[in-house]
């Protein structure tokens, strides 16, 4: 019997994101309800990143482009998920340059 190789998972993500995209990828599930468990590790993760790499984190985060906020939001009927949102619409956007905090306080109103 031989084992058959596992299909390689295809990189698209490019840029100094790309681990990121992989973490955030767990909230753009719209046709499944979030796992209990599964969501307060991840929020567990996204609180030591806030903590640690925050300078790293929020850039992404808040970016134009980015969907982390409505993902969150769409999520939000689960507890780990709505704590993680609060965190992130309680930063403090002065600690940031100009087009950033602009687009952060666009995102927290």
């Amino acid at each position: 019997m031989t084992a058959e190789p596992e299909p390689e998972e295809e990189v698209t993500e490019t840029g100094k994101y790309q681990l990121l995209e992989r973490l955030f990828k767990f909230l753009k599930t719209r046709d499944t309800p979030v796992n209990a468990v599964l969501a307060g590790y991840f929020a567990k993760l996204v609180t030591l990143l806030i903590n640690r790499k925050q300078k790293n984190l929020i850039p992404f985060v808040f970016s134009p482009e980015s969907e982390v906020i409505d993902n969150l939001v769409y999520h939000v009927y689960q507890k780990s998920v709505a704590e993680l949102l609060n965190k992130f619409l309680n930063i403090q956007d002065h600690e940031f340059e100009e087009p950033l905090s602009t687009e952060i306080k666009r995102k927290q109103n």
